[in-house]
């Protein structure tokens, strides 16, 4: 009965779990996907996108925000994407948890997609997560310092652990890091940015403008990296980015490909595996006992 009738962009898709009555993925229909087997039957297969990709719909306009909190900040960029956008593509300005060590933002907003203006001005460099949430007033997006639970369910083998595969990505790896700060006045009288030294972390770190991670260092060698923080203007704090990035960057580079089985669906001594929530991952072949969180998720 669908076929000819879903079309890119506006056609809505909403998946329903019958066992839970919970909403699985909301969104649309983005590309179709058209085929013809052996036996000259068609099909079509089409890829969704869900409703967070609405922020990819409108554009930013350039300012230069100060003296704002990251609160108000958040609520001018989604305010902006609502003003061009359908009803149904807009959001309501929910709980805002992610805040720096002033509250206080210092940006400049350019011309990008909202999506990539949001990504770039908070979630690079704050951290944090953006959440939609559907209420019946509408649909809501929060930005949350952190998600999710930490659940006593292991997946371990022998049990629960069906498969799992472990990638690791060592061309990015820094394991000495150099963090930097905003650009300081040059002492040389160079006006380019090029020329401009930045604030270091020597002040406040035994004079050095680096932090080793030994850990990683024993396995990867000494590989040195700077992180820049335009928007970091005092050395403590600058120091503190910087232990953050070495926390982050472990997630970042290392990633678990897990098929759990759902016992939580006959037992209900098991609890079931959500988006965002922790559990303990137990892998003694891999010489794994570490609380992991679930990021994405295949049904």
């Amino acid at each position: 009965p669908g076929w000819g009738n879903i079309n890119s962009l506006t056609t809505l898709i909403k998946v329903t779990n019958v066992r839970n009555g919970k909403v699985e993925f909301d969104g649309r229909i983005l590309k179709p996907k058209e085929s013809m087997n052996s036996d000259g039957l068609p099909a079509i297969e089409y890829i969704c996108e869900g409703k967070l990709a609405y922020l990819n719909d409108s554009n930013q306009r350039y300012a230069v925000i100060q003296d704002t909190t990251v609160a108000d900040f958040f609520t001018i960029l989604i305010n902006k994407h609502n003003e061009q956008v359908e009803e149904y593509k807009q959001f309501k300005v929910g709980n805002v948890t992610v805040t720096n060590n002033t509250d206080n933002v210092y940006r400049y907003i350019g011309y990008g997609k909202t999506f990539a203006e949001i990504k770039d001005n908070l979630i690079d460099r704050l951290g944090g997560y953006l959440v939609l949430r559907e209420e019946s007033d509408g649909t809501y997006i929060d930005y949350l310092a952190s998600v999710g639970e930490t659940k006593q369910t292991p997946i371990q083998l022998r049990t629960n652990l069906k498969s799992m595969r472990r990638d690791i990505d060592p061309t990015q790896i820094i394991t000495r890091v150099i963090p930097l700060g905003a650009r300081l006045e040059s002492e040389e009288g160079g006006t380019g940015a090029v020329s401009q030294p930045r604030l270091t972390i020597e002040s406040v770190n035994d004079g050095k403008d680096y932090i080793d991670i030994p850990e990683l260092q024993e396995e990867f060698s000494v590989i040195t990296g700077e992180i820049v923080y335009d928007d970091v203007n005092t050395p403590s704090t600058l120091l503190l980015r910087g232990q953050q990035f070495i926390e982050e960057q472990k997630a970042a580079r290392v990633s678990y490909d897990i098929t759990p089985l759902n016992l939580s669906l006959t037992d209900t001594s098991f609890e079931p595996f959500e988006l965002g929530n922790y559990h303990p991952i137990v892998n003694q072949l891999f010489g794994i006992d570490e609380t992991l969180q679930i990021i994405e998720k295949k049904i």
